[in-house]
């Protein structure tokens, strides 16, 4: 499963380290993320609406 996780926190970060953990998770993308995040995932240049969208869509995201 891709998840991508909106935001660039400390709750994104710590609900993600988690997610990670979990067999059926294959890939995490955060947007716009931040430094701890690109440790465990892939931090996506994307903060409008309509550029979150077009990642989600172009890249096959399972969740957000």
């Amino acid at each position: 499963m891709k998840i991508l996780v909106v935001g660039s926190g400390g709750r994104e970060y710590s609900i993600s380290f988690y997610l990670k953990k979990d067999a059926r998770v294959k890939e995490l993308f955060f947007a716009p993320g931040n430094a701890l995040t690109s440790k465990i995932g892939t931090n996506v240049e994307a903060t409008k609406k309509q550029d979150i969208l077009h990642f989600a869509k172009t890249n096959s995201i399972d969740l957000t």
